[in-house]
């Protein structure tokens, strides 16, 4: 797990240059730029939600085309409630309101709902795991095209056999 951020890392470096590369013979019109924000832990407290606006009235500044995330758009799930995991969700959902621009959510670990036995929620609950992501923020799995590039958005998050 130690490794997956210096490997998001590498990848986005390299999409970065290789969009450079790749576009330097390009007509204005085929550039683009783009936001990417990840592990935004969004929450009630702690003044997340204020920390949020803040980097989402900076990304309108910046003007991109779209934003995507990349996971752990809420504080944590795996343990919370029902009533506890939607609460997250809508903070998280009211506050993506504010960008200006389409927003690609991918789905992170912190996005499993009622995973850990101490939340209360059984494996058979409609919304258990990523099923409650899906009802509210849409797929886990999907691609989109921009300016001839296409995007891949992918959940790699799987549950063990003793709820981790």
């Amino acid at each position: 797990m130690k490794y997956s951020g210096i490997i998001v890392s590498f990848i986005v470096v390299f999409l970065f240059n290789g969009c450079n590369s790749v576009q330097k013979n390009a007509s204005q019109e085929d550039t683009f730029t783009f936001a990417f924000l990840t592990d935004i832990h969004v929450e009630y407290g702690k003044n997340a939600d204020k920390g949020f606006q803040q980097a989402i009235d900076h990304v309108n500044s910046r003007a991109p085309e779209f934003v995507i995330t990349g996971g752990d758009l809420v504080s944590d799930v795996l343990a919370e409630s029902e009533e506890g995991a939607k609460a997250l969700f809508d903070l998280y959902i009211e506050k993506e309101k504010g960008f200006e621009m389409p927003v690609y959510n991918t789905m992170g670990n912190h996005e499993e709902f009622g995973i850990y036995e101490k939340s209360g929620v059984s494996r058979d609950h409609e919304l258990y795991g990523d099923k409650m992501f899906e009802a509210r923020l849409g797929k886990r799995f999907y691609s989109f095209d921009h300016k001839g590039w296409r995007f891949y958005i992918l959940d790699s998050v799987e549950e063990t056999e003793d709820r981790r």
